[in-house]
């Protein structure tokens, strides 16, 4: 018996069989493009289905498919990249929300979804950058300055951090990750501090350590004269 996905992935296909079947014999002017459209379209109806079960595989390939109609090609594209992202494939992800930039520039979440990439893929420098941009263009979205906290956290730019916990704790109070936040960022903070003291502590004794050395090699080359005269 067919599951509900299953059900849906047969009735889409099938009419898609039904509309190329519609294409063997003879047609009006402008029905072969209404034809192609009404397939790209179940294509894209397809690519939604597995897409939802988290078949990313057969997602991917049917958006593929719908994205040769023109009036799909930048959503398909779109759900291509969102699709790798689901999938934690972010080098194709990053590729593919790049290429829609390139498009759309200004695009808010497009930009905020190839900062979240940058940040999946290990490249927290060029994450971190992305966030500062956005949250100087949208500081309204919440979502934004969490990331951007994430990301310093994860870079130990735990000063920076704060900062910007700050502003979510007095923009958005509602937030539940600044406690959170609050309590990663203050560890580190000390175990920042820790480690700059004893660096301090080390360089501090360096010195005295020279002069005790000195002093005990002075101490020994005396003892050698002492027993050298005591010889003769």
């Amino acid at each position: 018996m067919f599951n509900c996905f299953q059900w849906i992935i047969a009735c889409c296909v099938a009419g898609v069989l039904c509309f190329s079947c519609g294409t063997t014999g003879p047609t009006v002017i402008g029905e072969r493009n209404r034809i192609y459209e009404n397939i790209t379209s179940e294509y894209f109806l397809v690519a939604d289905a597995y897409l939802e079960n988290k078949n990313y595989q057969k997602a991917v390939e049917f958006y593929t498919k719908a994205s040769v109609n023109k009036n799909l090609t930048d959503l398909a594209e779109y759900k291509i990249a969102y699709t790798y992202a689901l999938w934690e494939k972010w080098d194709e992800a990053a590729t593919g929300y790049k290429k829609l930039l390139d498009k759309e520039p200004d695009n808010f979440s497009l930009r905020s979804s190839l900062a979240y990439v940058y940040a999946r893929q290990g490249y927290g420098d060029l994450a971190a950058q992305e966030y500062e941009v956005l949250l100087r263009d949208y500081e309204w979205d919440q979502s934004v300055l969490e990331n951007y906290i994430v990301v310093l956290n994860s870079l130990e730019h735990y000063e920076l951090a704060e900062e910007k916990l700050s502003l979510l704790e007095e923009f958005f109070p509602e937030s539940n990750k600044i406690e959170s936040f609050r309590e990663s960022i203050d560890k580190g903070l000390e175990a920042q501090q820790q480690v700059a003291e004893e660096k301090d502590g080390t360089e501090s004794e360096s010195p005295n350590d020279g002069e005790n050395n000195t002093s005990d090699t002075d101490k020994n080359s005396d003892t050698d004269k002492a027993d050298h005269q005591d010889g003769n």
